[in-house]
């Protein structure tokens, strides 16, 4: 199976793999339990498997769904206040990117206006944070 051969050439590198998950059983019963996520260790074959945190995204194993929390503080509507919520997007794979493009392109454009970090931004960019 592919997941023993992968364990094999790492150990080969001298890497040990560990936390291992899958929503396929089969492949679950060749990793040993001392290698397996900690949510995964005590699953019976008919469990359903929990949501597991990769790269900063959450992972539904079992339907195989990435999801992000995004908390949207109350802030300001201030560059400052904008892009605290913007930057606090952590999406290291680029999977929200057409989102957080489009805050971070309002942030700039007060700034191409030369307007201050507290000043209060302009209508059109107001009305495009709200959508």
């Amino acid at each position: 199976m592919l997941a023993v051969d992968i364990q094999s050439l790492m150990q080969m590198g001298g890497f040990r793999l560990t936390k291992w998950i899958s929503n396929n059983r089969q492949v679950l019963d060749t990793i040993p339990e001392s290698e397996r996520a900690h949510t995964v260790v005590s699953l019976d074959p008919d469990d359903i498997l929990l949501c597991e945190r990769a790269l900063g995204v959450n992972w539904k194993v079992n339907n195989y769904e990435i999801t992000f929390k995004i908390k949207i503080a109350d802030k300001p509507l201030m560059r400052r206040g904008i892009l605290s919520i913007v930057i606090a997007i952590f999406d290291p794979l680029g999977l929200v990117a057409t989102v957080t493009l489009r805050a971070k392109v309002i942030v700039q454009d007060p700034c191409r206006k030369k307007l201050g970090w507290d000043g209060v931004i302009p209508q059109k960019e107001h009305k495009d944070w709200q959508r």
